[in-house]
């Protein structure tokens, strides 16, 4: 995808979510043009935390960093209220983000998920104008969705409606999965949106589409990683022996039966590092 920012609401992309460079990899070979680094599971699969609450912003722009040195893919970096509750917090953080790499920052109005505190109208408007302003020199565009669909569909698109006259590029309603919802929101807000449940029970992607969502979520990657990660333990404790994963050729999605297939640079690094221990031989010999 081009840096342009418009590339991104030119025709609707379906991105997945990830928490670190192998989940990135599992979500491009499946051919999504786009993910999403969850600061949740981040919290979650990197720093063994139960929420981002208990997460600091270095901790989640430490686990970025490493994401987009190593994506061929744009990079949605969520940073949910800021990690710091503060405006001020949540615009450094974004422009941390967008410097490293990320071509989209999220953010939030949900001060709490236990208690489903909100930011204030004011203050939403505030925040989203402080990021829009700390990304705007980068190639990166901003995403906003409000959690405040536990007070009312009405309630809820005027947030949308704020964030976007306040430099929102993106917005949303989080928790939505009926058709009927989409439709309220198409009609009652024109900038590009995001739909943040897919539920393809209730709606398919092309209807999203033709209501203008230009971005659609697909959760999958922690709930994947976990089956995926018990199948094998419990396979291997089954059978007493390391077979049935050495044999495993993950399912044709690689051309051997070795995961570092999925780094590119392997192949170019294995001849280097020998060219390294044989200089280094010689230099010790001499």
């Amino acid at each position: 995808m081009e840096d342009n920012k418009n590339a991104w609401w030119s025709r609707q992309i379906v991105a997945a979510d990830i928490y670190d460079c192998f989940s990135l990899k599992a979500a491009s070979k499946t051919g999504y043009e786009a993910v999403y680094l969850s600061a949740d599971a981040v919290a979650e699969c990197v720093c063994g935390l139960p929420d981002t609450e208990q997460m600091s912003a270095e901790e989640l722009l430490w686990a970025a960093k490493r994401v987009f040195a190593f994506s061929e893919v744009p990079v949605i970096a969520d940073i949910r209220i800021g990690l710091g509750n503060s405006t001020e917090s949540a615009a450094r953080l974004a422009g941390r983000m967008a410097k490293a790499g990320a071509k989209a920052v999220w953010i939030n109005d949900v001060l709490s998920d236990k208690e489903e505190r909100m930011i204030k109208s004011e203050e939403w408007k505030r925040r989203v104008w402080k990021v829009h302003e700390a990304i705007a020199m980068y190639p990166c565009i901003l995403i906003c969705t409000t959690g405040t669909r536990t007070q009312g569909m009405e309630h809820a698109m005027e947030r949308c409606s704020q964030a976007a006259s306040c430099g929102a590029d993106i917005v949303g309603i989080e928790g939505m999965d009926l058709a009927e919802e989409a439709r309220r929101l198409s009609e009652a807000v024109k900038a590009p949106k995001v739909w943040t449940e897919w539920n393809a029970d209730h709606v398919t992607v092309q209807e999203l589409e033709d209501l203008g969502f230009s971005l659609v979520m697909d959760c999958h990657s922690v709930k994947g990683a976990l089956e995926g990660m018990q199948l094998f333990g419990e396979r291997t404790m089954a059978d007493g022996n390391t077979v049935y994963h050495d044999e495993h050729d993950y399912d044709g999605m690689l051309p051997t039966r070795s995961y570092y297939d999925l780094f590119e640079f392997y192949k170019e690094w294995i001849p280097l590092e020998r060219g390294f221990m044989e200089t280094a031989g010689k230099v010790v010999k001499g």
